[in-house]
């Protein structure tokens, strides 16, 4: 069966493909790229598009049908004692913390040493909150993503590597 998909073509150098949160396929391709090499791409890589797609529809469902207070009670009680906890270990707190409806990001950091937490985390097991806990604290010393940053979470949860994989389970 023919995956359907929406092709976007861009000035860009690779195929990139993602599964959107009502589960359709976006193909971003290199301006002038064929359409049967685009479709090659796609059917060689069906059997995990489909279960990207399921995953996704699984999640969007979950999330839909989640009460957002009884998952920010949740969170809570699962987060905020290991906010504190590593905060002290790590020998920084955030200036404010804040709960979100946020769909597509667990947590975020501003500048201003805020951290946001989006309710639906909640969702996941509590060794997957450790990390984004732990992940939104590193960023209150570095606020990207480097081997400085991955440094820090790595002392402060080594295991990191094997909880960030729970966060791309299903739910």
């Amino acid at each position: 069966m023919e995956m359907k998909y929406t092709l976007i073509y861009a000035k860009r150098k690779t195929v990139s493909m993602r599964i959107d949160k009502n589960g359709e396929l976006i193909v971003r391709a290199p301006l002038g790229t064929p359409k049967n090499e685009i479709e090659r791409i796609i059917k060689k890589h069906s059997a995990r598009l489909d279960e990207i797609k399921a995953r996704v529809l699984t999640k969007e469902s979950t999330a839909n049908n989640s009460d957002p207070a009884e998952l920010e009670s949740r969170l809570k009680r699962v987060a905020l004692p290991l906010l504190e906890k590593h905060s002290r270990n790590m020998g920084i707190a955030p200036s404010k913390v804040t709960f979100t409806n946020a769909k597509t990001r667990f947590g975020s950091c501003s500048s201003k040493k805020r951290i946001c937490f989006s309710r639906y985390l909640a969702l996941y097991p509590d060794d997957a909150i450790e990390y984004v806990v732990v992940h939104e604290l590193a960023h209150l010393v570095e606020m990207n993503h480097s081997k400085r940053f991955y440094a820090i979470v790595e002392k402060h949860l080594p295991d990191w590597k094997r909880r960030k994989v729970l966060l791309r389970k299903s739910i």
